[in-house]
């Protein structure tokens, strides 16, 4: 578990933006859709993609947003079973740019590779940040996440053989589906949770142990799997409060919404100084007076 190795926690890898190298999805193969391709220097290029495409059954007139997803990929990254033979086969736009790469010691190319580069979504996560495995775990009950979060819009983990139907059957939400959810509706999904497990513990006769509803990995939650040790609702019920303290105090000064998945670099001064506000009041300090003046400006 942890931050994606690929992109390190950032959910966005610098590479070749395929927005840039196809700005115009209106034009053809042969009209010019791949602008790269457009210059003298290149333009050999452009006549192996129409050679190849043309043997590919591959449509040279057909708009770049008409081609289905299958024929996009196939001028995207090349013939399958490629054979390393840049003659025979169509070698793609990806290999044409990591034939680039190698070049790169020369200013020309690398002015080039500057003018199709940018950050995209990291394609290993998704953009959600996060190892696979660490998304494959979901919290709550599916009443619980319908309450907060339409279905069609949670997150569908890479690497995984599912359905949508499927992810959207499933209890509970996801870490990435928490991050994206305003800090209001977090708000409302833990408070959620909180009386579950209120009602968990009030349910359990004398103080014995209960299962805590809804923390399971992917999949519908098993009545076979052992009761919690006392010891363990103690430890959860506290961090329940202490996640419930924060997300109050963040909506009480009026970022509720704010999501977790914000760059802190896209926040105003006045939502930066707000966080560090919270982050005061949220330290259970005791005997102690904070003064608020402009709170939306500076502490």
């Amino acid at each position: 578990v942890g931050a994606c190795e690929a992109c390190r926690g950032f959910g966005r890898v610098i590479g070749v933006d395929y927005g840039l190298v196809i700005p115009d999805e209106r034009l053809s193969l042969r009209n010019g859709a791949v602008k790269v391709f457009q210059t003298p220097a290149w333009k050999e290029c452009q006549d192996d993609l129409m050679r190849h495409a043309e043997a590919a059954g591959i449509p040279r007139d057909t708009p770049w947003n008409k081609l289905t997803p299958e024929q996009q990929h196939w001028v995207k990254s090349g013939s399958p079973n490629w054979n390393g033979k840049w003659n025979q086969q169509w070698y793609g736009i990806a290999r044409f740019f990591e034939y680039l790469e190698s070049k790169a010691y020369k200013m020309h190319i690398r002015v080039l590779l500057s003018k199709y580069r940018s950050y995209t979504e990291c394609p290993v996560c998704a953009g959600a940040r996060l190892k696979g495995d660490s998304l494959l775990w979901r919290i709550g009950t599916k009443a619980q996440a319908d309450a907060v979060l339409p279905p069609e819009r949670r997150h569908m983990p890479q690497g995984v053989a599912w359905t949508r139907a499927r992810l959207e059957a499933l209890p509970g939400l996801c870490l990435h589906d928490l991050m994206l959810m305003p800090l209001s509706d977090l708000r409302r999904f833990f408070d959620s949770l909180t009386d579950s497990l209120a009602l968990a513990r009030s349910d359990s006769p004398g103080g014995e142990p209960y299962e805590e509803p809804g923390v399971s990995p992917a999949g519908p939650a098993s009545p076979q799997e052992p009761a919690r040790p006392t010891g363990e609702q103690q430890a959860l019920k506290l961090l329940f409060d202490e996640i419930n303290t924060r997300l109050r105090y963040l909506c009480e000064v009026g970022i509720g919404y704010l999501t977790l998945d914000r760059q802190s670099r896209t926040l105003s001064g006045g939502e930066v100084q707000r966080i560090n506000l919270t982050t005061a009041l949220g330290t259970s300090l005791v005997n102690t007076l904070f003064v608020l003046d402009e709170p939306s400006i500076g502490l």
